[in-house]
């Protein structure tokens, strides 16, 4: 019978996939957000653009992404079996949650570009997968 090699690989692909989402959502707060603003002025019949950049992001929202990162990547130091499945879960869910919200608050505000929260997002969404796939 052939011995199994996939075991070994497949944990160090995990904590690569755990040890990249850990590492967007600690830089999410810094990711450039633009904003294009289309308004009319008082007798104008063709529209002005107006623009911006929100950067960096810090609000409530983008300090407690920055807190998930940073408890996501204590998770994979760690490297303590449940206890690293725990926190990489919680900073996984938590920060896909506040990625969210702040896409809709950001959404809100004429912000069409959102990439400090799409890149939360996908730091949450990477770091379960990764917790998901270390635990099997």
């Amino acid at each position: 019978m052939p011995r199994r090699r996939s075991r070994r690989a497949t944990k160090s692909k995990s904590r690569t996939t755990a040890l990249v989402g850990a590492l967007l959502l600690l830089v999410a707060i810094f990711v450039p957000s633009f904003a294009i603003g289309i308004y009319y002025p008082h007798g104008s019949f063709f529209p002005s653009f107006s623009g911006g950049i929100v950067w960096p992001w810090i609000d409530i929202l983008g300090i407690l992404i920055l807190i998930m990162g940073i408890l996501a990547l204590i998770g994979i130091l760690i490297d303590a079996g449940d206890v690293t499945m725990i926190l990489l879960v919680l900073a996984g869910i938590i920060g896909l949650i506040l990625g969210i919200i702040g896409l809709f608050v950001f959404l809100g505000s004429q912000v069409i570009f959102a990439f400090a929260p799409a890149a939360a997002i996908l730091g949450g969404l990477l770091t379960l997968l990764g917790a998901l796939r270390v635990r099997v």
